[in-house]
Order: C-alpha cells, then structure tokens, then sequence
C-alpha cells in the first residue's frame, strides 16, 4: 500500500476498534440467547396467570425485542468492517475513503440502536418494579397504606370551615353561630346541614343550596388564606419514602380538595394517588362509607391501614370500617375528644419528629416481617 493509503487503513482500525469497545451488547446467558429472551417472556407470560404474568412476560419480550435490535445493528456494522479484510493492497483511495464512511454511518447506527434500546428499557423499569410491586403486594395482602384526611390534617382550614359555614347560613336567612358549627367540622355537607336546621337536607333544596354557597365561599374567599399544618410536606414525603400508599380520604367535596391539597403545600406530592371525597359516597364522616370507599379504591386491608385524622368523626368513620387512627390536635379538638385513636400527636411535624417510636413505624416494619 502507498504509505497514504495505509494512513487511512490504519485510521479506519483505530475508528472501529474504540467503536466496538465503547458500543457493546448487554450481555446474555449464552444458553438463553439473544432471541430466547422474548420466548421466555411470552413463556412466563403464558405460566403466570393475571397481571404479573403480563408484566413479566412483557418486560422480558420488551427486553429481548431490544437486544434483537441491537443484535441487527452490529450484524450490519461487521458485515461493512469485513470488507477491510478483502481489500487488496492496490486499492483505490476513494474506495478506502468510501469504507470509511460506511463505517462510520454504520458504527453510529449502532450506538443509535443500542441506546434506544437501553432508553425504552430504563423510561418503563420503574413503572414496571411498582406495578410488579403493587401487584404482588395485591396477591399477598401485603402492601401498607395510610389514609389522609385534609382538613385540619394537613391544612389549618376548622375555623374558615366553620365561618363558612355561618357565612352561608346567614345568606339565606339563618342565624347560626360559630360556636354551634365548630365542633361539627370533619362531617360532610349532609350531615351538618341537618343538625344546625332539621328541616333542611344538604343533599337537596335549601339545605343544598347553603351547602354549595359554603364550597363556594372556601374555593373563592377563604382558601388563599389558609396554611398547612406544621410539618405536613415533610411527613407526606417520608410516608412515601417508607413506601406506603397514601390515599386521599376527605369529606371536602373534589372542587374544594384541589384548593385545599394547593394549601397545604402537598397537592405536588398526591396528584397520583388515590383520591376519595364527599362525592364518592351518599353518607360522608362519621359514616364509615368514605373510609370503606377508600380502601377499595386503594386496593388496602382495613388491617393494613391507618388513618390520619384531626376530629372525633375520622375516629369513628375509621374503626367502624376496622381502621385505627393516628389524630392530630391541630384540628382544634381535645385529647378527650380523640380517645378513640391510637395514637395522638400535636401535628404532622411531631408525628414525624417521633416516626421512629409511632405506630405507622410498627406497621412498616410488620409489612416488611409478612
């Protein structure tokens, strides 16, 4: 070869050599094979019934599809670097010069390939680990979750709840004081609207209509004032740290909750979770429909649950649907008025301050022991 032609000889060496070493295929059993992968996945897909059985099954397939690409990327990368082997000494430049170039298209689809590949597998494995997990966690009866009551809870809102409330009567000619409805904050709608005027149902009428102008009052004039209760952000974050789920299980109605999430500073950290409200059941708090509704949407044992509540109807809408109760004081209720909890703590923040010796730190360790 002219001492040129050898120049990009050698070049092309050196290109292909660093590419093969950089550009690599994920390694396989050499029993298994490249395309077994996606047999074994459709293999267990078809042994493991239900939805475990899609998942493995389709993750495997997902996975071998992606080495079969790979596999196809290099195959046409060789079969271009073997034609250097052919080459005779006498060979043209632009030839050596059009190899080259073919080299480098096909090393970069390589490189292409493979990180597509290693792209779609790395965007769907956490999505694929929880639902393995949640799944598993179904079968098993494993899987430990709290329910989340908001107000009072996770947001300072009793008060502006009961002035609301009086707000609402008074437009439509009842005079009801703050005193009287305050120790009625925690039941829904349907329940207040008949204890403070027993000809009035919250569900219809009147009653319907002082229902939907105290929403109205919460959602436009006293939600921007409202602030989270101390440490609710932090304790929302370890709860999903030690990996419970968290479902929402308010008697607030859904066009109130987002105002009141957005106000306790969480509405971020649940948007994905479960939510129950008012408008998931005929009977709000201290019924215990909503804490039943809210277990089935979140897939939990009542065992395997507690709840976090500020008033005497989270306690008794929980136990009665088999659910402790962890209560807060931040409600504005006493510690007479939440025997029937757990456990009582000042706020989300003390709670989080004693995680450690808490009952939700005893029903984490309990999952992990089952």
């Amino acid at each position: 070869m002219t001492n040129e032609t050898e120049t990009i000889t050698n070049s092309i060496d050196t290109t292909v050599d660093s590419t093969v070493e950089e550009v690599k295929t994920p390694p396989v059993h050499p029993v298994v094979g490249v395309a077994g992968v996606s047999t074994i996945g459709g293999f267990l897909g078809a042994l493991v019934a239900g939805p475990i059985g899609a998942i493995l099954g389709g993750t495997l397939s997902a996975y071998g599809a992606s080495l079969e690409n790979t596999k196809s990327h290099k195959s046409g990368y060789y079969t271009t670097r073997s034609r250097i082997g052919s080459m005779q000494s006498g060979q043209p430049l632009d030839a050596l010069l059009d190899v080259k170039k073919e080299l480098t298209q096909d090393t970069s689809g390589v490189a292409a390939g493979i990180q597509q590949g290693a792209s779609d597998l790395a965007s769907n494995a956490k999505a694929t680990i929880a639902k393995v997990g949640d799944n598993l966690s179904d079968l098993t009866g494993s899987k430990k979750g709290i329910l989340l009551d908001v107000d009072g809870t996770l947001v300072i809102s009793n008060d502006a709840h009961a002035h609301a409330w009086v707000e609402a009567f008074a437009a439509f000619g009842y005079d009801i004081s703050f005193e009287q409805v305050r120790p009625l904050i925690g039941m829904g709608a349907d329940q207040v609207v008949p204890r403070m005027a027993s000809e009035l149902s919250g569900d219809e009428g009147v009653g319907k209509q002082i229902a939907d102008r105290r929403k109205e009052l919460i959602i436009h004039k006293f939600g921007s004032s409202l602030s989270p209760a101390p440490g609710s952000r932090d304790l929302i974050l370890k709860l999903k740290q030690e990996e419970f789920k968290l479902v929402v299980a308010s008697s607030a109605t859904s066009e109130e909750l987002s105002v009141l999430l957005k106000a306790a500073q969480v509405d971020d950290l649940l948007e994905e979770e479960p939510i129950t409200t008012s408008d998931d059941t005929d009977t709000s708090k201290p019924a215990p429909d909503l804490v039943q509704a809210a277990l089935k949407k979140a897939k939990l044992d009542s065992d395997r649950a507690i709840m976090l509540g500020d008033t005497p109807y989270d306690i008794q809408a929980a136990n009665a649907a088999g659910v402790d109760v962890i209560a807060f004081r931040c409600g504005g209720f006493d510690d007479s008025q939440l025997a029937g909890a757990l456990a009582i703590y000042d706020n989300p923040a003390d709670l989080l301050a004693q995680f450690e010796r808490s009952p939700l730190k005893q029903l984490a360790a309990s999952s992990i022991e089952s």
